[in-house]
């Protein structure tokens, strides 16, 4: 039994063996693999995973009742956060969209 591929799977022709090869995820991991420098997309994720965690400990250090010092500290830490999540939100590039079949 034949598994069909995706659409937005691409192939592309092998010079050797006239034989397909699929494009898209094993380039996307060879150029990973080639290339030492870390990838902007990467970062830009993990910044942005950060600012989330930061909106979390944010929220959570102003909502505490124990220490009231906090407060000031996890507005700071919420606005620089929220500040952080806006700026990378608007940095991340759009995902390419599949090749059109025509």
């Amino acid at each position: 039994m034949r598994e069909e591929r995706p659409s937005s799977v691409a192939r592309r022709p092998s010079s050797a063996t006239g034989a397909g090869e699929v494009t898209g995820a094993r380039d996307a991991i060879r150029s990973r693999t080639t290339d030492n420098r870390p990838r902007s997309g990467s970062i830009l994720r993990l910044l942005d995973r950060l600012a989330l965690a930061g909106m979390a400990l944010g929220t959570c250090l102003m909502l505490q009742p124990w220490l009231p010092s906090c407060f000031r500290a996890g507005f700071a830490c919420l606005l620089a956060s929220t500040l952080l999540q806006i700026v990378t939100s608007h940095l991340v590039s759009p995902r390419p969209s599949a090749p059109d079949p025509s």
